[in-house]
């Protein structure tokens, strides 16, 4: 497993359980509208499923428009992901409890535009979230 760059800029995006699973088995984020063009390669990516951290990827690469309708209709772009932490649902982490303060602090309350358009945090933010991560999920940091 590739570790997380503790120098990298944090994306998050909600998703469902079934777009998460079709993007973990063909190792993409898959935007359900068309995404900031500004996505590059070592980005962290926080998928959040209700009140839950539900899985961490890495971009690796830029993105694409959908051309062979992977994900059916509604999802235009592509981006490649190394997934680097997908735990069982039951091993997910509260994502409110430690996640949603560095948001705050960050963009202030409320920021579901920002949330909904998968901005990336500023880079002290991220900073700070990644080492929350690697001391939450050891197996990220190693």
């Amino acid at each position: 497993m590739e570790k997380a760059p503790r120098d990298t800029a944090i994306r998050v995006a909600n998703a469902s359980e079934e777009t998460l699973a079709k993007c973990i088995k063909q190792r993409v984020w898959a935007g359900r509208k068309t995404l900031p063009r500004n996505w590059t390669d070592g980005q962290l990516l926080l998928i959040k499923i209700g009140p839950w951290l539900a899985a961490i990827g890495l971009v690796k690469g830029e993105m694409a428009m959908d051309q062979d309708s992977a994900f059916d209709q509604g999802f235009p772009a592509l981006i490649p992901v190394q997934w680097i932490w997908t735990p069982a649902e039951k091993d997910r982490l509260v994502f409110d409890d430690w996640v949603r303060p560095t948001l705050d602090d960050a963009w202030g309350s409320p920021h579901g535009l920002l949330l909904l358009n998968q901005s990336v945090l500023p880079a002290h933010h991220s900073e700070a979230l990644v080492r929350k991560l690697v001391k939450r999920i050891p197996a990220i940091g190693r």
